[in-house]
């Protein structure tokens, strides 16, 4: 299998210029990911975006299968 593509998350992804400059340096296309916008808030208050690198882990784990994690 071969790597098509990097993507970065968590609170250093925001650095300036990081995944353009990743893309040089790999030549792979490197993008940001943005996994808040598959969340469902349901009368909770969103997060601010400054807090959501602070959140991203539980946010994996949250998009899991029980299965998953428990198996």
């Amino acid at each position: 299998h071969r790597i098509s593509q990097v993507v970065l998350i968590g609170g250093s992804a925001n650095i300036p210029g990081l995944s353009d400059r990743m893309t040089d340096v790999l030549r792979l296309p490197v993008r940001n990911s943005h996994p808040w916008q598959q969340f469902r808030y349901d009368g909770v208050e969103p997060l601010q975006p400054t807090e959501h690198a602070e959140y991203i882990t539980a946010a994996g784990l949250a998009l899991l299968r029980h299965e998953e994690l428990f198996s």
